[in-house]
């Protein structure tokens, strides 16, 4: 499911955000329609410095924004990974495959300037959200998102 990425005329998007969120404070908007926009760049770019895992996880950070309006804890954590992969933040670190996968590009590669711009658009999309976050309620709002797609509402039980 997550090989090659999907083109964006196949994603849920657009239909999908106008039926569950229209009228909603919608903080992940910025970072799923930066995702959207250019799945397919990322996804390039996340193989080409961090191999097919890294790719993928590129795939599934897109598919958990297409479900939520506040992005969930384990989506920001796939967010940051992302951008500390394209910000070559570990490729100083030999212990890190990251380290093998940039020293194979040629700085002088047309891919390097693309990655940048890819970069600082993830990156500031990534602000403008945390900004809707703070904005609008935070982390505590993903909750809801759990349970308005199947997930649990049952109480703890009190003690007697």
């Amino acid at each position: 499911r997550y090989g090659k990425p999907k083109l964006e005329n196949e994603m849920k998007h657009e239909t999908f955000y106008n039926a569950a969120f229209k009228g909603q404070s919608d903080t992940a908007a910025p970072v799923r329609d930066y995702l959207c926009r250019h799945r397919d760049a990322l996804w390039s770019a996340a193989d080409l410095l961090g191999g097919h895992e890294a790719a993928k996880r590129v795939g599934w950070l897109a598919d958990a924004l297409e479900q939520q309006t506040h992005i969930s804890r384990r989506a920001h954590r796939l967010l940051d990974d992302l951008l500390e992969l394209l910000s070559l933040k570990n490729v100083g670190d030999p212990d890190r495959l990251e380290s093998s996968y940039f020293s194979m590009i040629c700085p002088a590669d047309p891919v390097v300037e693309e990655i940048c711009l890819l970069t600082d658009g993830l990156s500031q999309a990534g602000e403008e959200m945390r900004e809707r976050e703070r904005r609008f309620g935070s982390l505590d709002a993903a909750s809801k998102n759990r349970t308005g797609l199947g997930g649990s509402t049952l109480e703890p039980r009190s003690s007697k």
